[in-house]
C-alpha cells in the first residue's frame, strides 16, 4: 500500500510539472563592437540611470531615450556601424519650473508605451520631505513626437493606494526599475533596505494602467534578486531586469493571474571597452531590448569604485583612463535568449 501511494504521489507531480510547462532558462551573448562609452566627440552622459528604446530612423539607426540622474534627458542613436550620437532633449519653461521645487532631480529608469505613446519616468525623492517628490511621471514631448528632442511638461501619475506605494521609499531609495505592457505599469524598488547594497530582497509592483491602483505586490526574496535597478517588458507579462547588486539579469514569465509562471537569471560580464579580458566594478542601472531581440545595459559609474586600480589602468590607452577619470557611463549590448 505504501509503494502504491508513493506512486501516486509521483504520478501527481509528474503531472503537475507537465501542466506547468518546461522550466525556461535565458542566455546572452555579447554584441560585437560593444560595450561603448556613451559619448560623441566631447559630448557624454554623466551619471545615466535610465534607458528606452524608441524604434528605427529610416536609415536603419536605432533611437533612444536616456536618463541621467542629474536631471538630465538624452536622445540616443546608434548607426548599422554602432556609432554613438547624442543629441539633449530640451525642457520648455514649464519644465525647468517644475523641476526646480525638486531638492535633487533624481531621474532613474524610463519606460515607453508602444500601445499608447506615453513615456514615463521615476524620479527618486530626497531631502527631509522625500515622499513628496518619490514617484512615476508621464513625459509630454511637443506635437507628442518622442523624436522632436523637446520636453513640454512632467505631470506626475497618482499612484494607489498611496500609502502601499510609498511604505518601502526612504531618501534616495524608490522605483529604480520601471516597465509597460498593454494593461501593466511594473514598477521595480531599487531594494528592500535602507542600505540598498546589504539588501536581500525588492519589491515588484504591478499597476493597472487604466486606473493607476497596484493590483499585485512581489517580494523578489524566493526570487533570490537583492536589488532592482532596471526593467522592461519584452511581452505581455513577461519581465528582463537587471539585479545590480548580483550582476545578473532576471527574466520574470507571469500567467494571467500575475503569478509567476517562469523565473530565470543569468550573469553579466562587463568588461571594459576596447578590453574584453579585463574587468571593472561597473553598477548596471538600467535594461531595454530592440526590435532584434538585442538587449542593452547602461552603467551608472559607482564614483567611489569606478576607476580601476592603477595596475589595470596601467594595461589601457590614456583615452581610456580619461573616460574613467570622468566618470564617462558605459552600453553593453548583448544578443538575448529564452530557451525551454
Amino acid at each position: 500500500m505504501k509503494n502504491l501511494l508513493t506512486t501516486v504521489l509521483v504520478l501527481i507531480i509528474l503531472s503537475s510539472l507537465s501542466c506547468s510547462g518546461k522550466i525556461q532558462k535565458i542566455s546572452i551573448e555579447k554584441a560585437d563592437k560593444f560595450p561603448l562609452w556613451l559619448k560623441d566627440g566631447e559630448s557624454h552622459t554623466d551619471q545615466t540611470s535610465g534607458i528606452v528604446y524608441l524604434g528605427k530612423t529610416s536609415d536603419g539607426s536605432k533611437t533612444f531615450l536616456l536618463a541621467d540622474d542629474i536631471g538630465k534627458l538624452n536622445y540616443l542613436e546608434i548607426d548599422k556601424n554602432s556609432a554613438i550620437r547624442l543629441t539633449d532633449i530640451n525642457y520648455s519653461d514649464e519644465v525647468n519650473q517644475f523641476l526646480k521645487q525638486f531638492p535633487k532631480k533624481d531621474f532613474e529608469d524610463l519606460t515607453y508605451d508602444k500601445h499608447t505613446g506615453d513615456v514615463y519616468l521615476s524620479i527618486e525623492g530626497n531631502g527631509k520631505t522625500f515622499r513628496e517628490y518619490v514617484g512615476i511621471y508621464k513625459l509630454i514631448f511637443r506635437n507628442n513626437d518622442l523624436h522632436s528632442r523637446e520636453l513640454i511638461s512632467i505631470k506626475k501619475v497618482q499612484i494607489t493606494p498611496e500609502d502601499q506605494f510609498l511604505k518601502y521609499t526612504e531618501k534616495n531609495i524608490g522605483y529604480e526599475g520601471l516597465a509597460v505592457d498593454q494593461k501593466y505599469l511594473y514598477l521595480g524598488l531599487e531594494a528592500g533596505n535602507e542600505i540598498p547594497i546589504l539588501s536581500e530582497n525588492s519589491y515588484i509592483f504591478i499597476v493597472d494602467k487604466k486606473t493607476y491602483r497596484i493590483i499585485k505586490q512581489i517580494d523578489t526574496k524566493n526570487l533570490a534578486i537583492r536589488s532592482i535597478c532596471g526593467l522592461y517588458a519584452v511581452d505581455d507579462n513577461k519581465l528582463i531586469g537587471i539585479d545590480r547588486n548580483s550582476k545578473k539579469i532576471f527574466y520574470i514569465n507571469f500567467d494571467d493571474s500575475l503569478n509567476i509562471k517562469h523565473s530565470a537569471e543569468t550573469p553579466v560580464h562587463t568588461n571594459i571597452p576596447l578590453y574584453p579580458d579585463l574587468d571593472y566594478i561597473a553598477s548596471l542601472e538600467s535594461i531595454t531590448m530592440d526590435d532584434d531581440k538585442n538587449i542593452y545595459i547602461i552603467d551608472d559609474p559607482w564614483k567611489s569604485q569606478f576607476i580601476p586600480s592603477e595596475s589595470v589602468l596601467e594595461k589601457v590607452d590614456l583615452n581610456t583612463v580619461e573616460n574613467f577619470k570622468k566618470y564617462i557611463p558605459v552600453i553593453f549590448k548583448y544578443k538575448f535568449y529564452v530557451n525551454n
